[in-house]
């Protein structure tokens, strides 16, 4: 079972490192794995891919090992962040950020209009007349078109 889930795992890393605006070949990886520097993909894999891809391997094992620690210390194998507090004390500290760094309030304004957005989405009220420009103009990354 093991076996099976590390080569899903080299697998995974592999596609991830061949498939993007440009595509790359397995052998053009493993040349470029093992120190060939004249490969025209040297720079694609070792600056972008590779380190994107690092950070999603390390983000799903934290992400992985948070959950088993959870369900191993409540003893609940249906454990959820919401049994002990995890999403209200998140909840907290976003308000307590907001009164005490007032300045980054536009980041709670863009979380809260990408959040209505969804919301419109998924009831299906989310018409024309609101699209992707008016979303960013509404947070105040973009600014109006001159009429």
């Amino acid at each position: 079972m093991i076996g099976l889930f590390v080569t899903f795992a080299i697998l995974s890393v592999i596609i991830s490192l061949a498939f993007g605006a440009i595509s790359v070949d397995v052998r053009s990886i493993l040349s470029t794995s093992l120190g060939n520097t004249d490969s025209d993909y040297y720079t694609i894999i070792w600056n972008i891919r590779l380190p994107r891809t690092l950070v999603a391997v390390f983000v799903g094992v934290n992400l992985a090992l948070s959950g088993a620690l959870l369900q191993g210390v409540m003893r609940n194998p249906m454990a959820d962040p919401h049994i002990i507090g995890v999403s209200s004390g998140a909840g907290l500290f976003g308000t307590t950020m907001l009164l005490v760094f007032p300045a980054y309030s536009h980041f709670s304004r863009s979380g809260f209009l990408y959040g209505r957005k969804s919301v419109r989405q998924k009831l299906g009220t989310c018409g024309d007349d609101y699209s992707l420009q008016h979303y960013w103009i509404n947070i105040g990354f973009a600014k109006r078109p001159s009429v």
